[in-house]
């Protein structure tokens, strides 16, 4: 198990985050609000919320759900920090899923509506609930 922690400000942290499978966390560090995430390539899903720092309004709320992108428009990007949970070289997908379910179910009952992982954002800009 790993836990290391990288703000989202900096382009230059991207190259600590490893390359592999795992569960990660973005919180907030003043209203503590959390969100838990799973990715093939960690290193990879930090760039992408790297960039979600300097995306549009508009099109935060496009690609993510009413929770998470009001809270991602609301504070001050300097406030988020990317958090690896648990990650590696091996993990297959189905791990990595219910590993992921784990944490959020961790993450609700220690956070309630902190918690931002309520529902996802379909490709075809649908919404629909993850955890239940």
């Amino acid at each position: 198990m790993v836990t290391r922690t990288y703000p989202i400000i900096y382009a230059s942290e991207a190259l600590r985050v490893p390359e592999t499978p795992g569960v990660y966390t973005l919180e907030n560090t003043t209203t503590g609000a959390i969100f838990v995430g799973s990715a093939v390539n960690l290193r990879s899903r930090y760039r992408q919320w790297h960039g979600c720092a300097r995306m549009t309004e508009a099109r935060l709320r496009r690609q993510l759900s009413a929770a998470l992108a009001e809270a991602l428009i609301t504070a001050p990007r300097n406030n988020w920090r990317f958090t690896v949970l648990v990650t590696s070289e091996g993990m297959i997908r189905e791990e990595m899923l219910r590993l992921e379910a784990r944490a959020v179910e961790r993450a609700i009952e220690a956070r309630g509506e902190l918690c931002l992982n309520s529902e996802t954002v379909q490709p075809d800009g649908s919404r629909k609930m993850r955890y239940e």
